[in-house]
């Protein structure tokens, strides 16, 4: 009888081993995968930020040491959060580091004296359509033009742990959007809309977002600028890679007026082609595009300004105000 119990207490002390062993192993594998998720969905949402666009800049080319000039308009806010003006400190962040970030661009911004006239009652939720953008950049002597905003603020939830131990938190998701539009042709270099987890937030933080208190702000702007650091290399990217040209503004007989000056590095005497406005064609679903025209004559730089140039044709014909002007290859 007693060997008896004695069996029993000792398969019921290797049965509670076991159940043990089980317990903390479950435990510390879910407790490890939900920490592996958290990693991978930063790392993905980081990827997706740096890996946006994969451009390389042209190297050695004639035009890789001009400098592109480029116009920023103010950037839409499609969140609960208008009073706090989010996209205006996005926007200061992208200005800031694209200007930090990208030597070889010259960025003019809504505050900036240069800013263009045409583009001054622009902003990213204007609704008009890439062909116009571009026409009214061509006539401000613009590379690019750069769009964005803040989409969206939403609170996502997600079960953490196991069994009785399982628990819901609570983040912060930011929806954002970056465009980069090429002048010349109207199309997007640089086109995305990305996600931003905010993790590990304090429960007042999140009962701020849920009852619209500016308690937040502290928090989405120190994101915000993490974002803005990650994206202006990926912008200063599209836009390099596209190369310069500049606009003939207006004609006089044998002697041309042009969209560009010294400020950008081209030097008096150089030759230059000129190029016809190119055909207008639209996609499937509407969006309308210009095709790069044809060389049709070339024109030497004779004087050069801050703010504009003065060139004389010396071949072609029908060069008319709008004509791309291009180097040389």
């Amino acid at each position: 009888m007693v060997m008896l119990r004695l069996k029993l207490v000792r398969s019921f002390q290797i049965t509670l081993r076991i159940f043990v062993f089980l317990f903390i192993s479950v435990c510390f594998t879910g407790c490890s995968t939900v920490t592996d998720v958290k990693d991978a969905t930063v790392k993905a949402t980081k990827a997706t930020v740096n890996a946006t666009t994969k451009i390389v800049p042209f190297v050695g080319g004639p035009d890789s040491g001009v400098i592109r000039t480029v116009s920023l308009i103010p950037f839409k806010n499609e969140t609960i959060f208008e009073k706090l003006a989010l996209e205006k400190v996005f926007e200061g962040m992208i200005i800031k580091y694209i200007s930090e970030s990208c030597s070889g661009v010259r960025l003019l911004d809504p505050g900036s004296p240069g800013f263009p006239e045409s583009l001054k009652a622009v902003t990213s939720s204007a609704g008009i359509d890439n062909l116009t953008m571009a026409d009214k950049g061509r006539e401000a002597g613009l590379n690019a033009i750069i769009t964005g905003g803040i989409l969206n603020l939403s609170l996502a939830q997600e079960d953490e742990g196991i069994l009785w131990f399982r628990e819901t938190k609570e983040r912060l998701q930011i929806q954002f959007s970056m465009e980069v539009l090429d002048v010349e042709t109207g199309a997007k270099i640089f086109d995305d809309r990305f996600i931003h987890d905010i993790i590990d937030m304090a429960p007042e933080e999140i009962q701020a977002f849920k009852t619209g208190q500016p308690a937040l702000f502290g928090t989405l702007t120190e994101n915000l600028e993490k974002l803005a650091k990650d994206i202006a290399p990926n912008i200063c990217n599209a836009i390099m890679s596209q190369s310069w040209t500049g606009y003939v503004a207006s004609v006089d007989g044998n002697q041309v007026y042009l969209s560009f000056g010294k400020a950008i590095g081209i030097k008096s005497d150089e030759v230059l082609e000129v190029h016809d406005l190119g055909k207008v064609v639209e996609n499937v679903s509407g969006q309308r595009f210009i095709l790069p025209g044809k060389k049709i004559g070339e024109i030497r730089i004779t004087k050069m300004e801050d703010k504009f140039s003065i060139g004389e044709i010396i071949s072609g014909e029908n060069i008319l105000v709008g004509n791309p002007v291009k180097f040389k290859r």
